[in-house]
């Protein structure tokens, strides 16, 4: 297998807080609810196997996420750089 790594952004709202407190109350989830669904909706899109490393973290008004996923390793570079984009897009 092989990994493709990207940073993804996502606008938030919430200041002066904890990380942990800034994650649940912009979103309205707990921080590990939100790293469930990024990795859910990483697994959703055709040729991800698997997703390994996922961190979301909170920086002035957006979330970036750092996601690590798993693609088959004979897949040529081009196309695992087009699953990590539409990963990207269904986060």
């Amino acid at each position: 297998m092989c990994t493709v790594t990207f940073i993804a952004r996502r606008s938030g709202y919430v200041l002066g807080m904890n990380r942990d407190e800034k994650l649940s109350r912009a979103s309205g989830l707990p921080p590990q609810e939100i790293t469930h669904q990024v990795r859910t909706a990483a697994r959703a899109v055709p040729g991800v196997r698997d997703t390994e490393k996922c961190f979301v973290r909170k920086m002035g008004f957006e979330y970036f996420v750092d996601l690590h996923i798993l693609v088959d390793a004979d897949l040529p570079v081009r196309e695992g750089h087009r699953i990590g984009h539409e990963v990207k897009d269904a986060i």
